[in-house]
């Protein structure tokens, strides 16, 4: 059997909506560059050029490779080097036009410190990570009005992936019982560049229970959203 022509069980876990006009949308699939059970989802990366108030803002999304053993991380790195080539084939203009990087990375943040993952995937895409749980990020952040005051970004949560508070974390395929920071909003060092710039976890719920494997759940996914704001000079 032709390899090219299984198709795939599961799509790769990426959509993106915008309220302001999209002008552009492409897709780059990773195809055989996935490891484990991974190899079972249409995982690739969602490009989408947006015109908001006269800037355009080029958003990459993508659903990384999961796990972190060895081959994980390496199928993981694999994954990035064909996400970087496929930006870099945009020619973007690096003077006017705002680049975000944003998604379920898979790359702890709080494994950084023994396996340096965190700090690689930033240098490697040249971004910066806004959120108010990294240290040199704080300084970024401004008053601005918000839903939850500035002063308490701090005491937001840590983990976008939380089995302890969320039972979809605790009860699915991918929770080992880690508690982990896997999602991110980056943006660009070498694009335009925000007067101010904030991320932050959100642990966002719905007042109407659904069920699923015969339990009501208010949480919508595994992982908490991530929520970010960008102030541009215009």
């Amino acid at each position: 059997m032709n390899k090219s022509n299984i198709r795939k069980l599961l799509n790769g876990g990426v959509i993106l909506a915008s309220k302001y006009p999209i002008l552009s949308v492409k897709v780059k699939l990773f195809e055989g560059a996935c490891a484990g059970g991974d190899k079972l989802a249409d995982k690739g990366v969602l490009y989408c050029k947006i015109l908001k108030d006269g800037l355009i803002v080029h958003v990459f999304s993508t659903h990384l490779q999961a796990w972190n053993d060895p081959r994980s991380r390496c199928m993981r790195k694999m994954q990035m080097e064909m996400v970087k080539k496929f930006m870099s084939g945009m020619n973007i203009d690096e003077v006017n036009d705002a680049v975000l990087f944003v998604g379920d990375l898979n790359v702890d943040y709080w494994l950084n410190k023994t396996n340096n993952e965190y700090d690689e995937m930033l240098e490697f895409f040249e971004m910066n990570d806004p959120s108010v749980v990294c240290p040199q990020q704080t300084s970024t952040v401004d008053t601005m009005d918000k839903q939850v005051p500035v002063a308490e970004f701090k005491h937001c949560r840590k983990y976008s992936f939380d089995p302890r508070v969320n039972a979809l974390a605790a009860n699915g395929l991918s929770s080992d019982g880690s508690l982990e920071l896997l999602d991110y909003i980056l943006y660009s060092r070498t694009h335009r560049q925000p007067q101010k710039a904030t991320s932050w976890i959100y642990p966002l719920t719905t007042s109407t229970p659904w069920s699923w494997r015969s339990q009501l759940h208010y949480n919508l996914s595994d992982h908490f959203p991530v929520m970010s704001e960008f102030t541009f000079e215009m």
